[in-house]
C-alpha cells in the first residue's frame, strides 16, 4: 500500500515538472508580446500670441492711451498686453509735456518703456461774478469767464474786465504742473452824468486801454464795438455816480 502511494506521488511530481517545463516558454512569450502600458504625456505649452510692455510713468494721474484708446492712468497696475506689431503709446497730463512713442511688439517678448513727462505750465481757473467777462494775460486776450486754461510757468499780469465794471488787475505766479484757482469780484464802474441825466462817459473802457489789453485799443473786443465817449464840455454841470 505504501509502495503504491509512493509511486503515485512520484508520477504526480513527474507530470507537474513536465507541465511546468512545457508552459513556461509559452507564458514568457505571451508576456513579451503584450504591448507596454501607455503613459500620459503633457502637450508642450503653446507659444504666446501677444507681447507685453511695462510702462514706467512717474507722474500720478497721467492718462495712458494705446492706439488712440485710453487704457488707464499712471501708475499702471500691470504691463500692457499687446498684439504683435507697431503700437502708439501716448501719456498725457495737463501742465506737462506729452509723451508719444511707437513701440514694436513681438509675440512672447517683454519690453520696458519709460514715459518722461516734464512740467511746463500751470492749470489756471478763474471764476467771476460776471459770466463772459474778458480774461487777458500779459496784455493778450486769452479767454472769457469761466476760464480754464494752461498758462506757462512764471509771473503774469492778469486782467479781468467786462462792460460796465471796473477791470480787475493782479499779478499771478504760476507754478508748472500745479493748479491755480482764482475767484474775482468785479465792481460796477462809476459813470459821469450830465445835468440832463444822460450818461456821457464810461471810463472803464479807457482804463482797459491804459492797462494795455490787446485788441481793445482798436475799439473791438470779442465782437462788441464801443464808440468813443463824448467829451465833457467846459463849464457843464456833471455828477460822478458810483
Amino acid at each position: 500500500m505504501r509502495t503504491r502511494r509512493s509511486l503515485a506521488f512520484l508520477a504526480f511530481l513527474t507530470l507537474a515538472s513536465f507541465v511546468s517545463t512545457s508552459l513556461n516558454p509559452w507564458l514568457l512569450a505571451t508576456a513579451a508580446a503584450k504591448p507596454p502600458k501607455k503613459t500620459k504625456t503633457e502637450p508642450p505649452p503653446a507659444k504666446s500670441a501677444t507681447g507685453t510692455v511695462t510702462l514706467g510713468c512717474y507722474v500720478n494721474g497721467a492718462e495712458v492711451w494705446v492706439d488712440g484708446e485710453k487704457v488707464g492712468t499712471c501708475p499702471l497696475g500691470k504691463p500692457l498686453t499687446l498684439t504683435p506689431g507697431n503700437h502708439t503709446v501716448r501719456v498725457a497730463l495737463r501742465g506737462y509735456t506729452e509723451f508719444n512713442e511707437t513701440v514694436d511688439v513681438t509675440a512672447g517678448d517683454a519690453k520696458d518703456l519709460d514715459a518722461d513727462l516734464i512740467p511746463f505750465a500751470g492749470i489756471v481757473t478763474i471764476q467771476a461774478n460776471v459770466s463772459g467777462a474778458t480774461v487777458a494775460i500779459d496784455g493778450k486776450v486769452t479767454g472769457t469767464i469761466p476760464f480754464d486754461k494752461d498758462v506757462p510757468a512764471g509771473k503774469h499780469e492778469l486782467v479781468v474786465a467786462a462792460p460796465g465794471y471796473q477791470p480787475h488787475k493782479q499779478t499771478v505766479d504760476v507754478i508748472a504742473g500745479k493748479p491755480l484757482g482764482l475767484t474775482v469780484t468785479l465792481l460796477e464802474a462809476p459813470t459821469i452824468e450830465g445835468s440832463d441825466g444822460g450818461i456821457v462817459k464810461k471810463w472803464w473802457f479807457w482804463t482797459l486801454i491804459g492797462l494795455g489789453v490787446a485788441g481793445i485799443a482798436t475799439g473791438t473786443a470779442l465782437g462788441v464795438i464801443y464808440s468813443r465817449p463824448t467829451e465833457v464840455e467846459s463849464g457843464s454841470n456833471y455828477t460822478i455816480r458810483f
